[in-house]
């Protein structure tokens, strides 16, 4: 407290202060890289959620398209055994055939009914997952219908004859790992450097006066410029600890890069693999096709001329129904092999 009878004043102030660390060894330079390379490491991830998301609707969708075409077949092929059903219950009844002969037709087309409803299943849970994902509404994932008929997809571009490695730089998850390791490699050198020797500028401006009026003019104009150094002597080791813990840190996202790396590879390869076997097998799927076509197309005329029985001309309805089952689960493989191609390549 002031004694008694001494006099009081008032000074009135108003001001900014500011404080900056100059950058004399790079360590706050190398804490922005550092950061920078966390911030593009989170965009790699971001980037790795989308291309998921996309191969998967591409996967889901085909699918799609692969039940419609697998239901048309089988209800083209019930529309065509109907037929023959009611044609071979007139030859029944004229004697021509036996009744057992017309008990396997019917049991034919039986169980072609039996296998529509398990076909719809199928569709409609595959169509929900694709609303799913394609972020559709309660309401519309309920009520939408995306796909209805059987859509020809486009066909698929051929591949070059060499793919370059370099686009496995395009992979979010290299991206991820090498950003990671950057960043890593950063932090080792700010933990290194940060007990070196660092010089702060601290800096003020404003005004002061002994009353209000007085505190704006020109006259009450004050500015100070200062600067002090700080170095770290001694602190039980916690730099040396601090910088081994960055240093070992570096050294996981090494592993990590190396181990994202050979992933990729390895994805790509199988991805190859998988292509070129899709490619392979829906041709050998195609010929099959036609096979059959010519053989349905024999035992229908060696019935026709009563060489053959009923049961073969059903046996080779069949076997072609199988082999266009088959052709269409061939395209739909190499459609997916495809994506996953597209997928391990980066999008």
């Amino acid at each position: 407290a002031a004694p008694a009878g001494a006099p009081v004043s008032t000074r009135l102030t108003a001001g900014l202060q500011a404080s900056y660390e100059l950058d004399l060894w790079g360590r706050l330079a190398q804490a922005s890289s550092a950061a920078r390379a966390d911030w593009r490491a989170s965009e790699a991830d971001l980037a790795s959620v989308r291309l998921t998301v996309a191969s998967e609707v591409a996967r889901q969708y085909i699918a799609l398209v692969s039940l419609d075409a697998q239901r048309t077949l089988t209800r083209d092929t019930l529309v065509q055994q109907r037929e023959a059903l009611g044609l071979q219950r007139r030859r029944a009844e004229a004697g021509v055939i036996s009744d057992f002969e017309l008990r396997q037709l019917e049991g034919e087309i039986a169980n072609l009914e039996a296998s529509l409803p398990d076909l719809d299943l199928q569709r409609e849970r595959t169509q929900s997952a694709l609303l799913v994902l394609l972020g559709r509404s309660p309401r519309a994932v309920f009520v939408d219908t995306l796909v209805s008929g059987t859509p020809a997809l486009p066909p698929m571009a051929g591949l070059p004859s060499t793919l370059p490695s370099e686009l496995l730089l395009r992979r979010p998850d290299l991206v991820r790992a090498q950003q990671r390791l950057a960043a890593a490699q950063a932090r080792v050198e700010v933990a290194r450097k940060a007990g070196w020797p660092s010089v702060n500028l601290a800096a003020g401006v404003g005004t002061e006066g002994a009353r209000l009026s007085d505190l704006f003019s020109g006259q009450a104009f004050v500015w100070s410029l200062g600067a002090s150094a700080a170095q770290t002597l001694f602190d039980s080791g916690r730099r040396e600890a601090a910088t081994d813990a960055a240093r070992a840190r570096q050294q996981q996202a090494v592993a990590d890069w190396e181990a994202a790396l050979a992933q990729a590879f390895r994805e790509v390869r199988d991805a190859l693999s998988a292509q070129a076997a899709g490619e392979a097998s829906a041709r050998a799927q195609g010929e099959r096709v036609a096979a059959q076509e010519r053989v349905l197309a024999l035992a229908r005329l060696r019935f026709t001329n009563g060489v053959a029985s009923q049961l073969d001309v059903l046996d080779a309805q069949r076997a072609l129904q199988a082999a266009r089952s088959a052709l269409v689960a061939a395209e739909q493989a190499r459609r997916n092999a495809r994506i996953d191609l597209y997928k391990a390549l980066g999008g």
